[in-house]
């Protein structure tokens, strides 16, 4: 019986909510049997003194494959083609990478792996995508609604609506407050929730300007994310630009929740329009209204959307077929060493 393959799974800090899920996941997930998989979190310093360090953490652990999921870790990793003759592998999640990187670091990996179709095409001619892998999530016991309300002291009855995404001008915030803002006089009720990695002053001014303050709590804590959207009934994702990845609306899906999202970028190969969600333009807050007003009227569409989206993410965005997709491209590389 062959020995574990010995892989290296590079995301120095900063890392954001979905690389620090991606790779905690994907450990988990892993067959010990074939792979041995080691975290690299911590290489401070410039880059070539990093990827000297991490050159050294290569051979001290006889890794046969150096697989990396961040910008930096990228770059760090074509300085260590200069310690070591270990394969490298980069995971393209964002758009990150400029094109004189992609002209000149990115000769350096063996195999370039992006989430989605989105990304692949983004990056044609600059850098040749060998793998098209899903980031996936493992399976988990769904949490009680009226328990996670209770959580984030929200009412256990009325609708609730959450928005997600990092805070930044791109992020749809502001489009998801003005629909808010239409949908308010006709649902008195009507809670939601906007969560992402940051403040975010100027959506706080926006809801004291439009007086809706008292109907929308804001989180900056992802570490709450599947408390929200176990508590939603519906869950929106509107960035204004297009998504390379979006992690967090196969998160709502696997939670049940029918998604509404902007039709940009990777999110019409994650929501299928119809049948786990509503695809709406990008940027334009009388759709999102009308959107959010037909799933708010109909909970039996809202219960049949969900349903569909929790079999879509376990069908197609499965943790075990990442784990096996990566095991696969990681044997192949360790074969041609």
């Amino acid at each position: 019986m062959s020995s574990p393959l010995r892989v290296l799974l590079v995301s120095p800090a900063p890392a954001t909510h979905e690389i620090d899920h991606l790779t905690r996941d994907l450990i988990a997930t892993l067959d010990p049997a074939q792979v041995t998989a080691r975290a690299i979190t911590d290489l401070p310093g410039s880059t070539p003194l990093a990827a000297w360090r991490l050159a050294r953490l290569a051979r001290e652990a006889q890794a046969q494959v150096i697989q990396t999921f961040t910008l930096r870790a990228h770059l760090i990793s074509a300085w260590v083609a200069l310690f070591t003759r270990v394969p490298s592998v980069w995971r393209l999640g964002d758009t990150a990478l400029s094109a004189v990187a992609a002209r000149t670091a990115g000769l350096t990996p063996r195999r370039v792996i992006t989430p989605s179709r989105h990304l692949r095409k983004y990056y044609y001619p600059l850098l040749r995508v060998t793998d098209l892998v899903p980031d996936g999530l493992p399976a988990r016991e769904a949490l009680v609604k009226k328990d996670a309300r209770q959580k984030l002291n929200l009412p256990a009855e009325g609708l609730v609506v959450a928005q997600i995404g990092r805070h930044a001008p791109d992020a749809g915030q502001a489009v998801f407050v003005r629909a808010l803002a239409h949908l308010a006089p006709h649902y008195s009720q009507l809670q939601s929730v906007i969560i992402s990695e940051k403040s975010a002053p100027e959506i706080t001014t926006l809801l004291q300007q439009l007086d809706l303050t008292a109907r929308v709590t804001m989180l900056n804590d992802m570490t709450a994310l599947e408390q929200v959207l176990a508590a939603a009934d519906v869950v929106v994702h509107s960035p204004t630009t297009p998504d390379p990845f979006a992690r967090v609306v196969i998160e709502a899906m696997a939670a049940g929740a029918p998604v509404i999202a902007s039709q940009i970028g990777s999110l019409p190969e994650i929501v299928a329009p119809g049948l786990t969600g509503v695809l709406v333009p990008p940027n334009n807050d009388q759709a999102l209204t009308q959107a959010l007003q037909r799933l708010l009227d109909n909970p039996a569409l809202r219960h049949y959307m969900g349903q569909a989206g929790r079999t879509r993410a376990a069908a197609d965005f499965s943790a075990a077929y990442m784990a096996t997709r990566y095991t696969e491209i990681w044997g192949q590389m360790a074969l041609r060493a």
